[in-house]
């Protein structure tokens, strides 16, 4: 039966149906139903036979009819700016792990730090009528049309990385603040009195913050704020470029007369580029200049010498973030707003000094 019923549709091109998986398993239409959505109260056997039924058929759901009727599409968009870079892929493979247990996709939007891009793939996921939405927002310049494209489809949304200006969103987010002034305090705890600091685009509330941080910590330090020695990095995806506007940037670190004998970069990949500059102009890490940076990545133990760093978070942002958007997609869209900072914790290694 199970072939001429093969047969059958080959030939007539039908797409299977669940009133075909009943009548190949010599159940019910509402047993198969309750296989196919996980549900409980089918025997084993049965359940086995009919999961067997499935995989020989290929039988794919039908989710729009199926969405339509549970109000419910079970995916969720995550919207990213750089999924190439190890802080995002972190976050996107930690939220897939605890969506995947409970039977939720995720559809992935890459924006290459494109604020069009980013907008339309907002529009997207909306049209995919998604049951909620994660997002790494690029800048502070986007919020508004965020704010409006949010606010008015009335979807769950936890945001992770940056903030959104003007918007009730919950979030979950580095301990911008207290990170940057743990590292900074730490440097100055080894004596240094100048210290540079190297951060991307102010826009960034995730930037804005690590360097309030970074001002709070020499200011309780009796260290005067000299603005000669902050840079602002703007970010490009070709590398030689970006590393080029560091090296010029701490180029002129260094041709001041009263130099620094410490760099704090916002980011990791700031601090690569701050040691290739270093390295090349046979400046010796830590002896000549200390450096420290916020991120923590596998690699980072790897380099000469090994970063002080911050202890890494981003798979618990992930999860954490997950876990909010399934709580606020099972009670439904509110805008009470929920902010979560991971604790920073440091992870000291060689860089510092100690």
């Amino acid at each position: 039966m199970q072939k001429a019923l093969l047969d059958s549709m080959n030939k007539k091109k039908q797409y299977v149906t669940l009133k075909d998986i009943a009548r190949m398993a010599k159940v019910s239409y509402p047993t198969v139903s309750r296989v196919v959505n996980n549900k409980k109260y089918v025997k084993k056997e049965t359940r086995d036979n009919i999961k067997a039924i499935i995989d020989e058929l290929g039988y794919k759901p039908e989710w729009t009819a199926r969405s339509l009727r549970r109000r419910k599409t079970d995916m969720i968009g995550v919207i990213l700016p750089d999924i190439s870079n190890t802080f995002f892929s972190d976050v996107v493979i930690s939220t897939q792990n605890i969506f995947k247990k409970n039977n939720i996709d995720i559809i992935m939007f890459n924006s290459n730090y494109d604020v069009k891009m980013e907008t339309d793939f907002l529009k997207v996921a909306v049209s995919k009528r998604v049951d909620g939405i994660i997002i790494a927002p690029i800048i502070s310049k986007n919020s508004k049309l965020i704010k409006t494209i949010l606010e008015d489809n009335m979807i769950p949304v936890v945001l992770i990385d940056n903030k959104v200006r003007g918007a009730k969103i919950d979030g979950v987010f580095h301990e911008n603040r207290r990170g940057a002034k743990l590292l900074t305090e730490h440097l100055i705890s080894h004596g240094h009195k100048r210290i540079g600091f190297l951060t991307t685009s102010l826009e960034e509330s995730s930037s804005f913050n690590r360097l309030y941080g970074y001002k709070k910590a020499l200011n309780e330090n009796g260290l005067r704020f000299d603005e000669d020695l902050t840079a602002i990095i703007n970010w490009n995806r070709d590398k030689r470029e970006f590393y080029k506007e560091i090296s010029n940037k701490v180029d002129r670190f260094f041709k001041y007369k009263n130099k620094p004998t410490a760099i704090f970069t916002a980011s990791t990949n700031l601090a690569i580029g701050v040691m290739l500059y270093l390295n090349k102009r046979n400046y010796s890490i830590p002896e000549d200049v200390a450096l420290v940076s916020f991120d923590d990545y596998d690699f980072v133990e790897v380099l000469n010498p090994p970063l002080t760093t911050l202890k890494g978070v981003n798979e618990k942002i992930g999860i954490t973030a997950a876990k909010m958007l399934l709580e606020k997609i099972k009670k439904g869209y509110t805008n009470n707003m929920k902010e979560l900072n991971i604790p920073a914790e440091l992870n000291i290694r060689k860089s510092c000094g100690c």
